[in-house]
Order: structure tokens, then sequence, then C-alpha cells
């Protein structure tokens, strides 16, 4: 302390000591996150077991609700009924654009999944379009995307379900399996009808 008063001595610290500073409050910062999650995680004996939905109403699978067409409908338009089973060859070949109409009464996203050309089991990428209540009306839209032109074929797969959180869903329809959609051979297009 020779020649220096004491006001302008500086405590120099060792880079040791603020290394292990910040070791100390990350590590127990570390502790405190992991405690937190310890407490909520799931243990391993109910990770391997299932939930059981069996008991509950809303679990099973609502049945596709059965096509009505309207009196002025059915009389236009004839050949736009459902295809008997036993004609199986002649669904494979229809092939054609897809006309959603959504006369219900609640917003719905409806579900694409077109079956890969090469292999029967895979599915390309889902598309999706969003209909607003009553859209649509009696003649439908005709939907498409903006990278691809949109066919149709057996064994596609077309769900919707409402937006609303009301939990409503309609389908699965297998294209040229189920009564919905219908094929129109006038304009070579399948027509998809929400029923309310």
């Amino acid at each position: 302390m020779s020649g220096k008063p004491v006001r302008d001595l500086k405590r120099k610290w060792h880079p040791a000591v603020g290394i292990a500073l910040a070791a100390v409050v990350f590590l127990g910062s570390a502790w405190a996150v992991a405690a937190r999650f310890s407490q909520t995680s799931i243990s391993p004996v109910e990770a391997e077991r299932s939930p059981d939905f069996s008991d509950r109403p809303d679990a099973s699978p609502s049945p596709a609700p059965a096509p009505s067409v309207p009196a002025a409908q059915a009389s236009a338009s004839p050949d736009a009924t459902s295809i008997p089973g036993n004609q199986s060859t002649a669904v494979a070949n229809r092939q054609g654009s897809l006309r959603i109409s959504n006369p219900t009464e609640f917003p719905t996203r409806v579900v694409l999944m077109a079956r890969r050309a090469a292999t029967p089991v895979n599915y390309e990428l889902p598309a999706h379009w969003d209909f607003a209540p009553q859209e649509g009306g009696a003649k439908g839209l005709l939907v498409s995307l903006p990278d691809r032109s949109i066919r149709v074929k057996k064994g596609d797969i077309l769900v919707a379900f409402a937006q609303d959180g009301s939990r409503r869903y309609w389908g699965p329809y297998v294209v040229g399996e189920t009564e919905t959609p219908r094929w129109n051979p006038k304009a070579k297009e399948w027509q998809f009808v929400l029923q309310p």
C-alpha cells in the first residue's frame, strides 16, 4: 500500500471465480426446471397403456349419413345415382374432378387423401378446402389446387369436419365404394354433398 490511496485500489476477480459462479447459476436453474417437469411427467406404466374410450358415447365413429337427393335434383340427373357393387370395373375407370357443396349450418373443412397410382396402399399428401355454412348451394363448387389438378378416382378418401368446435364430422367416404360421393357421368365428376 505504499504510494496508492485506498480508494484507488480495484478489486480484481479471478476468471475462475466468474466461471464457477455462472456454472452454479446454470446448474441451479437446470435443477429447478427438471424438478418442475418431473412432477408432471407420465410414469412408464401409464405411457405403455393406451386410454380406453369404449365407454364414452362419442368415442365410436358416427355412421355415414344416408344421402338424400332433393326431388328436383333426382329428376334432373337420374344418372347421378350410387354405383352398384357388381360394377367395380366400371367404377375403377371413373376419374374426374371434384365438386363439393356444404348445405349444412356448420363451417367445414373437407379433406381429400388421394391414392397414389403406383402403390394401392400409399396416399399422397392430403389436400383440404374450407367451406362456410351453406357454401356451394345446389350446384356445388368445383375444387382445385394451385399447383396441380384434382383427379378423384376409386379408393380416394374424403372426410369433412366442422370447424366450430361442435365435434361434428362426416365420413370417411371411400370414392367408388361408399354411396357418397356420387359419380355424375355427364359432367365426368364426383359430387360430394355434405348432409345436414
